[in-house]
């Protein structure tokens, strides 16, 4: 059973504004902002590539699974929705599930996403390496897969600290060129 200290979750405490750490407003424009937002998403990948995978793995299901994903993320979106609506944080997993069944459930959500995500920037660096590796082959660059992960992740850790109109920029060009 739980102690009383964490039976109750004080979620006022997520509104609280102190000022300190606030974003810069103003750096971003419509399209950089839409950039971001898309990136996020990585059509490409999860869209195009994806669906084409499970397409030759699965055959003719695909598109009713694609289906049935689309409206459970659809369900998953109008929770936080709602959630929102009631209070702000800037860590939602933790704060959503926190204020439902208290802090130490609102951590393992947290932390899970933390290592799906992790795990995701694995995959996404391993797939990318998977791409390389006979790109660069077929000109005569013939190095193992990990050396392009990592390649691939510096790149994208150096864009990342800079401006980040310069890494919104990136995604713009990138998903509309693997798009086109």
């Amino acid at each position: 059973m739980a102690s009383s200290s964490h039976e109750t979750f004080d979620a006022s405490i997520y509104q609280q504004d102190k000022g300190e750490g606030k974003l810069q407003g103003g750096r971003l424009r419509f399209y950089r902002t839409l950039a971001e937002s898309i990136g996020v998403q990585g059509p490409t990948g999860g869209v195009v590539i994806g669906a084409s995978i499970l397409a030759g793995i699965s055959g003719g299901g695909t598109a009713l699974v694609q289906l049935l994903a689309a409206i459970a993320m659809g369900f998953v979106a109008y929770a936080f929705i709602v959630f929102t609506r009631s209070f702000n944080s800037s860590g939602s997993v933790y704060g959503f599930i926190g204020a439902v069944t208290g802090p130490v459930f609102g951590f393992v959500a947290a932390f899970t996403l933390m290592m799906v995500y992790v795990n995701f920037a694995g995959g996404v660096f391993a797939s990318i390496a998977d791409e390389a590796q006979p790109a660069f082959a077929s000109i005569g660059v013939h190095l193992p897969w990990q050396v392009y992960a990592i390649i691939a992740f510096l790149l994208v850790t150096w864009i990342a600290l800079r401006d980040i109109r310069i890494s919104s920029t990136v995604i713009l060009l990138l998903e509309g060129v693997s798009m086109a």
